[in-house]
């Protein structure tokens, strides 16, 4: 007996999903770009017992196209990357057999140029099965807000830290955070 090993001729494709979650006040100082620029990734891990993982690749955007829709808000927008089914589509297994996990990357530098940030560092990966062919990729959030963490040390008259309670009692620091406005010379 022969057998003859092959992928099937239709393949099983998957749609990507995720949502653009913009911190920045109803975009209040007029800084949060119009569209992005996104690349998707892909990668597999190995199979069982088996040294076959696939390591992250890009997908080449002729592959898909992305749709974005806006909530009332504009605050988030939703994301859509839908394959091509002339060029291959998205496919939802790898060659070795494992499900491949989709990612979605957007250009850091475009954002950072508007004083934006990203706490998962500006990617999202898929995770779980599809439902109804749809691997959801979470969320990836950008804010303009900082954190500025401080330490108020006492210190004696010679320079050394003050390390006891001379008082008993406790005190309260307040300080007010300034930034410099460079068009009129001065802290504000």
């Amino acid at each position: 007996a022969s057998f003859y090993n092959k992928p099937d001729d239709i393949r099983e494709t998957v749609t990507l999903e995720f949502d653009k979650v913009w911190e920045d006040f109803g975009d209040a100082f007029d800084t949060r770009p119009d569209e992005l620029t996104l690349t998707v990734q892909r990668q597999a891990h190995a199979q069982e017992d088996q040294d076959n993982a696939i390591l992250p690749q890009t997908v080449a955007p002729s592959l898909y196209t992305i749709s974005m829709t806006k909530d009332l808000d504009g605050n988030t927008w939703h994301y859509t990357i839908t394959g091509k089914a002339a060029d291959g589509e998205l496919e939802r297994y790898a060659p070795n057999g494992m499900p491949w996990v989709y990612g979605i990357q957007e250009d850091k530098d475009e954002l950072e140029k508007s004083g934006y940030q990203s706490a998962s560092g500006g990617e999202t990966w898929t995770t779980g099965d599809p439902v109804d062919g749809v691997l959801s990729a979470g969320t990836i959030t950008n804010s303009i807000t900082q954190k500025v963490y401080y330490q108020k040390q006492w210190l004696n008259s010679d320079g050394t830290a003050v390390t006891e309670d001379y008082l008993g009692t406790e005190i309260t620091v307040t300080f007010q955070l300034q930034v410099w406005n460079e068009a009129v010379s001065k802290w504000q």
